[in-house]
Parts: structure tokens; sequence; C-alpha cells
């Protein structure tokens, strides 16, 4: 299936979901006046330019859902069954409108792709488990096939799969680190917002010839795990407050919004990496040195890594949004 065959059913899934909302409210004196206006909107190079927009920026229809692409199909069929049949009662000029948003075609594509999507999620599970990374509720569905294609080849591709975790912060002047701070303004404490803003800018405005992941890395690790703490009442926890406690209310928190795989990403990096037990001049266990008592304690001094940077940030957006 092409990208402009995916923008195409998006499209029609996100009007067939305003359809939806709007059906609800209105009454059937109304109902025309609805068709009219989507008819009357009806171009398809403004939609795939709308849709390219959305489908980049949300994931609550593909990756974080409540309800699964499957079972959105049979919403809107369910949508669909209802709305049509006033429609049939109206005049002949109207049935020939609604007949070109004729939900069917669009509903088995839909269903097509929801397969495609699940063999594509699988690929980039296993893909990512690999090189250790993961993906969060504000990033993009369509990275999960970019980490798919990259699946497919052989060798190690550890540079490409990094690239593409850069590039989602980084890229187009940091339009993505951009969007990522404005989602988190509502979610985290004012103060460590302001620290996490001015690190932000220090990282935009860092001279190409400055490593900017060793100038910033420890204060994004302490902020993340601040947030983290602050999000699983860890300041009130009167015994065991070592890191150990703070894993366990980490894992049991039921606010997590990912599909499961997807949230086992998260927490192996959390648990298996970020916070594991780590004792000075004691190797690690996991040999991965994205470590927070191995780099905030100076252990380790090769730690400028960009992965490890976009990996921290990551995080902090896994931690913002818990409740």
């Amino acid at each position: 299936m092409t990208r402009n065959e995916i923008d195409e059913i998006s499209n029609k899934a996100k009007r067939a979901s305003e359809l939806f909302e709007a059906e609800r409210h209105i009454e059937l004196a109304n109902f025309s006046d609805l068709v009219r206006h989507i008819a009357e909107d009806n171009s398809l190079t403004k939609a795939v330019a709308e849709i390219n927009r959305t489908i980049e920026k949300t994931t609550k229809i593909m990756v974080e859902p409540l309800v699964s692409l499957t079972e959105m199909s049979n919403r809107i069929t369910e949508t669909y069954k209802k709305t049509i049949e006033p429609i049939n009662l109206m005049s002949e000029q109207l049935r020939k409108m609604a007949a070109a948003f004729s939900f069917e075609p669009m509903l088995e594509k839909l269903r097509e792709f929801s397969k495609e999507y699940d063999i594509a999620e699988e690929g980039a599970i296993k893909c990512m488990q690999k090189y250790k990374w993961f993906i969060t509720a504000n990033m993009p569905p369509s990275l999960i096939f970019e980490v798919y294609q990259l699946s497919l080849k052989k060798g190690n591709m550890t540079k490409e799969v990094n690239k593409v975790f850069e590039d989602f912060l980084f890229s187009n002047n940091y339009e993505g680190l951009d969007e990522l701070l404005l989602e988190w303004k509502q979610w985290i404490d004012p103060d460590r917002y302001k620290i996490i803003k001015d690190t932000f800018s220090v990282i935009k405005s860092a001279p190409k010839r400055v490593n900017i992941t060793n100038v910033v890395l420890p204060t994004l690790i302490v902020q993340a795990e601040g947030i983290l703490k602050d999000k699983t009442n860890f300041w009130n926890l009167k015994n065991e407050k070592g890191y150990k406690k703070l894993k366990t209310s980490y894992k049991n928190n039921s606010s997590k919004i990912l599909p499961q795989d997807l949230q086992n990403l998260i927490d192996d990096i959390v648990i298996d990496y970020l916070f594991q037990d780590s004792r000075t001049g004691v190797p690690l266990k996991n040999p991965f040195q994205f470590n927070r008592h191995k780099i905030i304690h100076g252990e380790v001094k090769k730690y400028g890594r960009k992965n490890y940077l976009v990996r921290i940030i990551l995080l902090i957006d896994c931690f913002a949004t818990l409740k």
C-alpha cells in the first residue's frame, strides 16, 4: 500500500470519526447540512496535505490506541450503517452526494492496513529490542514503518536505526524537540520544565564543534529521575527509598498508555539499563553505558553519544505523561 493510499484512508477515517461525533449531537433535520459541508470540502489535495500532518503527529490512531485499528474500522462501519439510513430518506441529490462518501472500500483497505501495521510493529519491536530503542506515545506511527524497513536489511544497522530516532528530534531545525517541549508544559513541574527548556536552548545553539551531549546529558538524567519520582510519589515513601523501590513503583504504575509490547521496550530501558544496579568499579551486568549511576558519579567519561541524549529525552516524554 502506497503512502498516498494510507493518507487517503486516514483522511476518510478522520472524517468518519468527526461524522460519528457530530451525528450524536445533531437532529435529523440538520443532517443534510452536515453532508453538504463534507461534500464541499472534498478536496483530495487539501486532504492529503492535512492528513500528512496529522499522521505524523498523532499516535493515538495507530500506536497508542485505547481502540485498535480493527476496532476503529468496526466502529466506523457501525457509524456508517447508522448514518446512511437517514440519508436514504433524503433527496436524490443528497443521496448522490452521500454516495461519494461510501466507507465500504475504505474499510476494507483500513483492515488491510491494520494487518500490515501489525506485521510492521512486530518486526520493528524485534529491531528496537536488538538496538535498545523504544517509542513513546508522542512519536509518529510512521517511525514504526521506518524501523521495520531497517529490520529487513542484513548486517549491523546501529547507525541507521540511531539516525531514525535522532532525526525525529533534531531534523527540520529541531522541530521534534520543540513539539515535545510544548506537549510537556502541562505535565511537568514548572521549575523542572524551566531547567529542561533551558537545556534544550543550549542544545539548539551549541556550535557543531562542541559535543553538547557531554554538557547536558547529566542534567537531563537528573531531571528525568526527578520527574519519575514526582509521578510515582517517591518523595513521600518512608521506607526503602533506594532505586529498587523507585523501579518497583515505576513498574507497578497503572497509567502507561502504550500497548504492552511497546511499553515493555521502555520498561527494559528504564529498569535494565538506566537504573540497573551499579557499584563503583564493578562492571555493569548489562554492558550498556546508559546508566544513571555510572554517568552522574563520574565513573563513565565517554557518555557523550547523541543516541544517549535522544534516549533520555524520550524517557522524559514517557515519564512526563505518567499520571
